[in-house]
């Protein structure tokens, strides 16, 4: 297995073909706005996980759960664990 590595990435396109080399990272992390369910999908096809910055209300943590994210980065965790659990 790999070390945990990630990498910032600003957006991220829908394809996994067009991500690029990304071999020697376990996660990307990427703004909450750019997380669409098709952008996670290509991520978690090319074997990513993906973590996302920086939704801080109820709705955006509900649908970014339902998009499939794997973690999220948060000014409210208190209320992200609220909502999620």
């Amino acid at each position: 297995p790999r070390d945990p590595m990630s990498d910032v990435v600003p957006s991220l396109p829908s394809c996994p073909a067009q991500l690029g080399d990304l071999s020697w990272a376990n996660s990307i992390a990427l703004r909450s706005a750019a997380a669409t369910a098709i952008r996670m999908a290509a991520a978690h096809i090319a074997g990513l996980e993906v973590n996302v910055w920086t939704p801080n209300t109820a709705k955006e943590f509900d649908q970014l759960a339902d998009e499939g994210v794997d973690g999220i980065i948060t000014d409210d965790p208190k209320l992200a664990l609220a909502t999620l659990h």
